[in-house]
């Protein structure tokens, strides 16, 4: 099932200096430094076992001290996850963003619930989409002055 949203843009962060909680939906607890999750679905870094992927996991937490910094954009992941980044592209069914520390990850298409462009911008229309997505297209929420349109479409690629 394929269904991604942009309005403004959202997407997590998977950076190597911070203490990292998964779980699986086993409910098995690991520590450690996620440091990448491949295309395939592949989590790995330190202390985090071979065989780990992304679709057994319940939960990632990371132990990080919150900064006062505004995204330029927020990538929102399945599974609640955020990544705040500074650049995002769409390619090949795959997302390369540059994180707002500066690391760049590649995340794959399933991964990515939305984007948001304007990460402060809320409206009811949104969360209702991403409530209840659509298989197969793709919606593109557009403010013009103080209205706001829904695009339906495929996206193939992104550069921002």
């Amino acid at each position: 099932m394929r269904s991604l949203f942009f309005a403004g843009l959202v997407l997590i962060s998977a950076g190597g200096l911070w203490a990292d909680e998964l779980e699986t939906i086993d409910g098995v607890k690991l520590s450690g430094t996620l440091e990448a999750i491949s295309a395939s679905g592949d989590v790995t870094g330190g202390g985090i076992g071979p065989g780990t992927r992304l679709d057994l996991l319940r939960s990632i937490q990371r132990d990080i001290k919150p900064v006062a910094v505004k995204p330029k954009f927020i990538v929102e992941t399945h599974g609640d996850g955020r990544l705040l980044v500074d650049s995002i592209a769409l390619a090949n069914d795959r997302f390369t963003v540059q994180l707002a520390g500066g690391q760049e990850m590649v995340l794959p298409l399933d991964a990515v619930r939305c984007l948001r462009l304007e990460p402060d911008l809320t409206m009811a229309s949104f969360k209702e989409s991403l409530a209840h997505p659509i298989a197969d297209l793709d919606r593109i929420f557009v403010k013009v002055d103080k209205q706001i349109d829904i695009v339906k479409g495929l996206i193939l690629g992104l550069e921002k």
